[in-house]
């Protein structure tokens, strides 16, 4: 079995280093480690082509930038490995990550697709929490469709079994299913969701990766990650209602309570920042939504239906509020020009 660790980076000096030596130090080597530099403009080039890693790491640089998600997709296209492991720039992987997870892949071997707990740090390597115990290095295996289940009903709790961070996903596999770029910020839910259609999943619940925590991150520069990700929510909601496949009513219902919550985050944002714009993008949003959702209550015509259509009736119930608001925000807004 070929094991190769990827490692998109754009602009990432301040930690690439480290992550390039927690790829080279593993107890069961990487046979390629393959940096794709997304036209990083800093001295990331300089790191990942440094003679101390000792020719052990493969250097493809983009000309033009084309993304995380294009870099993601790329790495599956350029890998020579059996199984593609994608490392963040800024995060790191334990020096016994490889050896369990290969272990791991062995063991069941009909598997295409393994995950494992992760940890959270800081920018100075400090634990800030872990991933949900109870933690395990033994091996087990899920059903495709359980995996899906249990990854989604992890994300709706706020509780995700793994990330991106901590996967090994057969190269062929990654190919034919391979990251959205419409899906826009969570790419990674999208996928591994979609990845229980065409296989079983080994898991092993003991963190076996960092992921930092640090104000250069793409999340931390974004204006409304909120709104975004209800967007985002939204857009995945239309999209299993059509084709649902391995997903049950109740899935799908997760789905649309997180198009809401996300909804009422970024509304809620909008009032507190004083913002009528937004405010005003979340309520076309949450009525293009509400139309649908009710539509496809009927549609469906199944008891968890009902579930779908208390979601559609929120905006009956929100509107004069949302009015009510938006005028207290402009007014607002107004008073502070006219104080001198």
């Amino acid at each position: 079995m070929r094991l190769t660790i990827g490692i998109p980076v754009r602009n990432g000096e301040k930690f690439l280093r480290s992550a390039l030596e927690s790829a080279v130090k593993q107890t069961r080597k990487a046979d390629e480690i393959l940096v794709l530099d997304d036209a990083s403009t800093d001295d990331s080039a300089e790191i990942a082509q440094a003679g101390c890693w000792g020719g052990s790491v493969r250097y493809v640089h983009n000309a033009t930038s084309d993304g995380f998600v294009s870099a993601f997709n790329r790495i599956a296209q350029l890998a020579t490995g059996d199984f593609v492991v994608i490392l963040s720039h800024d995060d790191l992987l334990d020096a016994d990550y490889l050896r369990h997870a290969e272990a791991g892949l062995q063991k069941f071997s009909g598997a295409k697709h393994l995950y494992c707990g992760y940890k959270y740090i800081d920018e100075a390597g400090t634990l800030i929490r872990e991933s949900p115990r109870p933690h395990s290095l033994e091996a087990f295996l899920l059903s495709g469709k359980e995996y899906s289940q249990r990854y989604l009903r992890g994300v709706s709790a706020g509780r995700h079994i793994h990330r991106l961070l901590g996967v090994a996903t057969n190269r062929e596999l990654m190919l034919d299913c391979p990251f959205r770029a419409e899906i826009g910020l969570i790419v990674d839910d999208d996928l591994f969701v979609r990845l229980g259609q065409f296989t079983d999943v080994v898991g092993i619940s003991r963190p076996l990766v960092s992921i930092r925590i640090h104000s250069d991150s793409t999340s931390a520069r974004l204006q409304s990650l909120s709104l975004q990700l209800a967007k985002d929510y939204v857009f995945l909601s239309e999209n299993y209602t059509h084709n649902r496949r391995h997903l049950d009513l109740c899935d799908l219902a997760l789905y649309y309570s997180l198009a809401i919550r996300f909804m009422d985050e970024s509304l809620l944002e909008g009032f507190r920042m004083g913002n009528p714009e937004q405010i005003a993008r979340v309520v076309n949003l949450r009525r293009e939504f509400s139309a649908f959702a009710a539509t496809a209550s009927h549609n469906l015509r199944s008891p968890i239906s009902s579930i779908l259509w208390r979601v559609a009736s929120w905006h009956a119930f929100i509107r004069p509020i949302v009015a009510g608001a938006t005028f207290l925000s402009r007014a607002r807004a107004m008073g502070r020009k006219l104080l001198p």
